[in-house]
């Protein structure tokens, strides 16, 4: 089952005092909006817009065997989970896949800038599997190897995942990996079961 959502819209005018008198003439309007969802858990406020930065590495890490970095973890938390709405929580991750990772394509998000073509960024489930990614708008696979976490009323729940660099195998081969920038991002969704 998929997050459910329903929309409000309240609308309201404000009439200034000027003087002690209303004066309909100043009147600003002012809108509300928001989200009603049915969920289980709620996302930590740490866990919006996370960015995972790297240390800095050598370009011989890369152009040369094995051609990846150390493993960086995040955490994405959840607070104020209530299983008497949703019993499982299960990830899925999307973003722009790195082509040039032949057959493991769906396992990598390209990256952007000096680098682009020639690395990409793997994540490592939470049971420490490589996670496969989707591309938008399809779904990655749900994490934990398809089986999301089990969700425990009043608790909360920290999912510890992982990223690393990686080069493409003709990056590697061809030594073609270059000092400068990159980035990417992924987009997670969240699904209740």
């Amino acid at each position: 089952m998929y997050l459910k959502s329903k929309h409000i819209l309240i609308s309201s005018s404000l009439f200034i005092c000027v003087g002690g008198l209303l004066s309909p003439a100043l009147a600003i309007d002012v809108s509300w909006s928001g989200t009603v969802v049915e969920a289980a858990c709620l996302l930590a406020p740490q866990s919006h817009n996370q960015e995972v930065e790297f240390l800095d590495r050598s370009v011989k890490d890369f152009n040369f065997q094995p051609g990846h970095s150390s493993k960086k973890t995040f955490t994405i938390t959840f607070n104020d989970c209530d299983s008497s709405v949703f019993n499982t929580l299960a990830l899925s991750f999307s973003g722009e896949n790195e082509n040039n990772m032949m057959g493991d394509k769906d396992y990598f998000l390209a990256v952007k800038g000096t680098n682009a073509g020639r690395l990409g960024i793997g994540i490592i489930d939470v049971d420490g599997t490589p996670l496969k990614l989707g591309t938008m708008p399809s779904l990655g696979e749900f994490h934990n190897s398809g089986q999301g976490t089990i969700i425990e009323s009043n608790n909360t729940l920290n999912l510890i995942f992982s990223a690393y660099v990686q080069s493409t195998p003709d990056a590697m081969m061809n030594k073609t990996v270059e000092p400068g920038k990159y980035s990417s991002s992924a987009t997670f969704e969240i699904h209740y079961q």
